[in-house]
């Protein structure tokens, strides 16, 4: 589970999923307005993924995280303007590219975190495609920008998207919604049908309600399942079925229908 200071948003969670199941893209924009806590969330992310601990990663304490921590890991390299609203240029775009294809020294998957990456000039966005279309093995590339819309169409149709602003975010300051999540998560890791089928029934009857309380309950369980591998198979079970029941939530299907389906996926 999730040990670090930094309280992951939902792309983060969602990211350290693929991670765990060996599904992490190579290249990935976030976009959020906070830029300093999207990179926090990112280097999190990042820790998540080369931590050295067999559990509670990140660990902050391995090799790997004091590295990631003070800067100096040679396989995470951040690329940031060196003055405010300063353009990021095509001559920095090609050391990535040159450095990208390094073998890592240290023998571990290398990151790119590219800071206020809608500053990149067109000429240098141009050159970052060849090496999103062929990237070098164990090589991934995060972009975290303010606005998605300032990156060339281009450049993000080569990566998968991610936002920090979403209405699951909101959401997380209901204290209601968010205690019943956790109960309903806590009831699902330790099997407890009867309990998940009575409070699930018990939540109010409101479509945009219960989409979001599933969506708490994902990534609940995501944090549960976060560094345990083979021993989480019935937690990841349970997240791949509400992941695809989120998908048909905008469907005209009947709530109690919603909620019969809320309670299959968390005791099947």
């Amino acid at each position: 589970m999730l040990s670090g200071a930094v309280k992951p948003e939902g792309y983060t969670e969602k990211l350290m999923f693929s991670a765990e199941r060996g599904t992490f893209p190579h290249a990935v924009i976030i976009e959020d307005a906070n830029s300093e806590n999207a990179l926090e969330n990112v280097l999190t992310l990042v820790k998540f993924i080369l931590c050295g601990s067999e559990s509670g990663r990140p660990c902050e304490k391995c090799g790997n995280c004091v590295k990631i921590n003070s800067g100096s890991h040679t396989d995470v390299k951040i690329l940031k303007p060196e003055k405010d609203f300063a353009s990021i240029k095509i001559g920095e775009i090609r050391k990535i590219r040159e450095d990208a294809h390094i073998v890592s020294l240290e023998g571990y998957q290398k990151f790119y975190i590219i800071e206020s990456a809608e500053l990149m000039t067109d000429e240098a966005q141009n050159a970052f495609i060849k090496i999103l279309e062929e990237p070098p093995k164990n090589v991934n590339f995060i972009l975290i920008c303010k606005s998605v819309s300032a990156v060339l169409p281009t450049v993000r149709s080569r990566c998968q998207i991610y936002s920090g602003s979403t209405d699951l975010d909101a959401a997380q300051g209901n204290s209601e919604m968010n205690e019943l999540a956790e109960n309903i998560a806590k009831c699902a890791a330790a099997g407890d049908a009867e309990n998940i089928m009575r409070l699930v029934a018990d939540a109010p009857n409101d479509r945009n309600y219960l989409k979001l309380l599933t969506e708490m309950i994902l990534h609940k369980l995501i944090r549960e399942a976060a560094g345990k591998g083979s021993q989480q198979k019935e937690t990841l079970m349970m997240i791949e079925g509400l992941y695809s029941l989120i998908k048909i939530f905008e469907n005209n299907i009947n709530i109690n229908l919603l909620k019969c389906r809320i309670m299959a996926a968390l005791t099947n």
